[in-house]
C-alpha cells in the first residue's frame, strides 16, 4: 500500500514536471519519459507518457510538432503553449504558496 501512495503523488505530479519540462526546451516523447523516470526514481512506461501527453495536447497545453531527424525518419515533438505555460504559472503558484510551507517542514522533519 505505501508504495502505491508514493507512486500515485509522483504520477499526480507529472502534469507540473511535463509542463515545467517543455518550458526550458521542445522534446519527444522517449525523451520525456527518461526525465520522468529519473525524476521519480521509477521506470515510467510509453502508455503512461503518450497518454499525458494526448490529454495535454489536447487540453492545448502543449503543442506537438514532426522533426525530420534523419533522411527517413520524423520524431514528435512537443512544446509548451502560452495557455500551458499560463496554468505552468499557476501551478508554481499554488505550490508555493499553499503547499510550500507544508512541503518544507514535511522535508525538515525527515531529515
Amino acid at each position: 500500500m505505501e508504495i502505491n501512495i508514493i507512486e500515485e503523488v509522483a504520477r499526480g505530479l507529472f502534469v507540473a514536471v511535463v509542463l515545467w519540462l517543455l518550458s526550458k526546451k521542445p522534446m519527444y516523447g522517449y525523451e520525456i519519459m527518461k526525465n520522468l523516470a529519473e525524476i521519480s526514481d521509477k521506470k515510467v512506461g510509453p502508455s503512461v507518457v503518450y497518454t499525458l501527453l494526448y490529454r495535454l495536447e489536447e487540453a492545448e497545453l502543449i503543442k506537438g510538432f514532426w522533426r525530420k531527424v534523419s533522411k527517413r525518419r520524423r520524431v514528435r515533438y512537443y512544446t509548451i503553449t502560452s495557455k500551458g505555460q499560463d496554468v505552468l504559472d499557476k501551478l508554481k503558484k499554488t505550490l508555493k504558496n499553499k503547499f510550500g510551507e507544508f512541503i518544507e517542514e514535511l522535508l525538515e522533519e525527515s531529515s
